[in-house]
């Protein structure tokens, strides 16, 4: 991704939460290429507002360097809200 805006994070994360179903997305895999998003949570909050059903799942991780860190987001697509049907993230 080759711009910032909220718009494009949005429709972006959309796009690989559909992609990878159950398996989801968590912070640190949208922080990284292809994606970009440094904080996730906001565009998260966005996409439910507009009506997609997202589910956080807390989890623990550790980083390549080594680092453990307790808490992370993971979210998963469960569908969409008859509002937003048809709708553009």
């Amino acid at each position: 991704m080759t711009s910032t805006t909220a718009n494009l994070q949005r429709q972006s994360l959309l796009e690989l939460l559909k992609i990878r179903g159950g398996k989801g997305v968590n912070t640190l895999e949208a922080r990284q290429p292809p994606l970009g998003i440094m904080s996730p949570a906001p565009r998260i909050k966005e996409l439910r507002l507009r009506g997609f059903h997202i589910e956080t799942i807390r989890e623990t991780i550790i980083t390549p360097d080594g680092v453990k860190h307790h808490g992370v987001g993971r979210y998963v697509l469960l569908g969409l809200s008859p509002e937003s049907e048809g709708s553009h993230a």
